[in-house]
């Protein structure tokens, strides 16, 4: 027996494969990724379908375009609407080099997963990341200069536990790894392995 939810799939259906059209040759044209926004938001309007079961019905065969697979950059971003590829998810956990300002380092966790700070000559702040998404999850790679022995002052996001404060390995060229989880936009959980490298 038919249930309301499959009358409303099937609806559905319908009206994204009328968007797609038959061509003479009996193939489809793909579906345009404004046509699959249209068509998302009539059907979200007029069927109360769920977006995952608008999603099931693509995933059941339609054709889409490229247009809805990621490109680089739109995994850490937070890109909506966006078909994952390993080669993207992979690219975008790449090390991306954090550039100072002055002294301050401030990562921008919408451009990535894993940085390197790399020979700072000053002591310097690891500042608040702009762009922080919950859970995310990665490393921060840090490397002594020549001179080693530089201070490293987090902001105040930072935390660790018993609150105690960051030592970094002091030998020129030596590296950490500071291992970072985002609670909240305000609080980043984070661990410290000295010497690792």
């Amino acid at each position: 027996m038919r249930t309301s939810d499959d009358r409303l799939f099937d609806k559905m259906r319908e009206k994204l494969e009328s968007l797609t059209g038959e061509r003479a040759d009996g193939t489809r044209r793909a579906l345009l990724v404004g046509d699959l926004t249209s068509a998302k938001n009539d059907i979200l309007a007029t069927t109360g379908l769920s977006i995952d079961k608008i999603n099931a019905a693509l995933a059941s065969g339609l054709y889409l375009t490229s247009n809805l697979l990621a490109a680089a950059g739109n995994f850490v971003s937070g890109s909506t609407g966006k078909i994952l590829t390993a080669d993207i998810v992979w690219g975008d956990a790449a090390e991306k080099t954090i550039t100072v300002a002055g002294t301050t380092y401030t990562p921008d966790f919408g451009a990535g997963i894993n940085f390197l700070i790399a020979g700072p000559t000053s002591d310097f702040t690891l500042a608040n990341p702009t762009n922080a998404k919950v859970g995310q999850c990665g490393t921060i790679r840090i490397v002594q200069d020549s001179v080693g022995s530089r201070l490293c002052t987090l902001g105040s996001y930072w935390k660790t536990a018993f609150s105690v404060p960051i030592v970094l390995s002091t030998s020129p060229y030596s590296v950490d790894l500071l291992s970072y989880k985002v609670i909240t936009s305000t609080f980043i959980q984070y661990s410290l392995a000295k010497s690792v490298g």
